[in-house]
């Protein structure tokens, strides 16, 4: 989903945030010319989207770019931390309940 969203709305969600420091040093820091960057890019603004007091409270965000933020692709950004949250507690519960086995 995620690398759906770094190919799709990469672009939406950078022009939102045009002078936040945040968003400013993880661009510079991953770049958006390759796809792993972009896919990298969109999980740490994924993070802002899940966390944004956060971020707002340090001064790296801009509130009212925060609430700029198209409704649908912030909805889209939860739901995927939210999968990958899932996937990893069933990925632990799988490799514990193997480790119980003894297989």
């Amino acid at each position: 989903m995620i690398l759906v969203m770094s190919y799709r709305h990469l672009d939406t969600i950078l022009a939102t945030f045009p002078n936040s420091p945040y968003v400013k040093r993880q661009r510079v820091l991953w770049g958006i010319s390759t796809l792993p960057a972009r896919f990298i890019l969109t999980s740490h603004l994924a993070a802002v989207a899940l966390w944004p007091k956060g971020y707002i409270k340090r001064g790296e965000l801009d509130e009212q770019e925060v609430r700029n933020l198209p409704e649908t692709i912030r909805r889209r950004m939860v739901l995927a931390w939210w999968l990958c949250a899932i996937g990893m507690a069933w990925l632990f519960l799988a490799v514990g309940l193997l480790k119980l086995t003894g297989s």
